[in-house]
């Protein structure tokens, strides 16, 4: 088993890969992207207890309809599904609070990874009822509370939230393939963006 600081790099080339995809894309440009002090301090927001959780990347979106939304997000550099619906139940409690924290920080929450998890309900990812159901495990964090009937009446009280975060989730599957041979290289994103620098009504 890989020990802790091999898990730690991985997770960090993670992030430099999904920031190189995101931005070949053309459609994004991260700002933030930990360990950076700035990213830390972009990226952290707290639990119901005052203790704190930070996020992996952040930034724009750049074009189309969502031009200009900021987006924050989680990425989890994994070859097969492991443990990440433990992980993506987690990252749904964190959007909710970050969410409630800062809604102007947080247009757009992506999870980015490199296996799919639940694959046979991969459709629900972003539904209220799977949000609902991840908001219930982590209730002690969310909302302070040990018991299903206290998470149900808080979330009751939060529907719009809940609402709201599932149409701004984001899940994204990607492989290393895919950003090597399938991404915009450096050069020609260079010529595109000096492009719309030029055309900015185009």
């Amino acid at each position: 088993m890989p020990s802790g600081e091999a898990l730690h790099k991985k997770g960090q080339d993670g992030v430099q890969l999904a920031k190189r995809w995101l931005e070949s894309t053309s459609r994004a440009e991260v700002y933030w992207d930990v360990p950076s002090e700035v990213a830390e301090r972009q990226l952290t927001f707290k639990w119901h207890d005052g203790t704190t959780f930070a996020l992996d990347i952040g930034g724009i979106m750049l074009g189309g309809e969502k031009s200009g939304e900021t987006f924050v997000g989680e990425v989890k550099n994994y070859k097969n599904a492991s443990d990440l619906s433990t992980h993506y139940d987690s990252f749904l409690a964190k959007c909710y609070l970050a969410l409630k924290e800062a809604p102007r920080s947080c247009n757009n929450f992506l999870w980015i990874s490199w296996a799919p998890h639940r694959a046979n309900t991969w459709d629900a990812q972003t539904s209220p009822e799977t949000i609902k159901t991840a908001l219930i495990k982590h209730k002690q964090k969310v909302f302070g509370v040990s018991t299903k009937e206290q998470a149900d009446a808080a979330i009751g009280r939060d529907e719009s939230i809940i609402t709201d975060l599932s149409s701004r989730l984001m899940p994204l599957v990607i492989s290393d393939q895919q950003i090597d041979h399938l991404s915009m290289s450096v050069e020609h994103l260079g010529v595109l963006r000096r492009w719309i620098t030029e055309n900015p009504s185009s």
